[in-house]
């Protein structure tokens, strides 16, 4: 059976944030010596930064993102909407791009906004932020 508790007060999340981020002490060890889960600690943590403006960049996690994907130089044209997490890495997409084209990740590819290129730890709510965006995945298949 799950342990229960009653929900901790403001004040003492407030109070543990504060000691978590002013002290050299890992999380879990605050957490034990708070008498609360590494989770909850870590929780706290992230809501207090939500909370203050601060944390990763992006859209929240809840949004998505409808792309309309369209392949060039092929002949028929190839394209399609595809629906996607705004906080999904560039990394995860390309890998569900080559699995939507039947393609085996064997080239350079590339992500382009704004004449921007972008890497594969960004996200995609950071690369496409507004409604509209346009932003160009190139996959190098010099071979066909």
């Amino acid at each position: 059976m799950p342990r229960t508790h009653r929900p901790y007060p403001p004040e003492f999340r407030l109070e543990a944030v504060r000691l978590a981020r002013g002290s050299d002490t890992s999380i879990p060890a605050l957490a034990a010596d708070l008498g609360v889960s590494s989770e909850a600690l870590r929780h706290w943590l992230r809501q207090a930064d939500a909370d203050e403006g601060r944390g990763r960049p992006g859209p929240p996690a809840s949004t998505g993102h409808q792309l309309l994907m369209t392949v060039v130089d092929r002949d028929p044209l190839v394209w399609g909407p595809l629906a996607v997490a705004s906080t999904v890495t560039l990394a995860t997409l390309h890998r569900v791009l080559q699995a939507a084209l039947g393609r085996t990740n064997r080239h350079p590819h590339q992500f382009v906004a704004a004449d921007t290129a972008y890497g594969d730890p960004a996200l995609l709510g950071q690369v496409a932020p507004a409604v509209g965006a346009v932003s160009r995945y190139a996959y190098d298949r010099a071979d066909g």
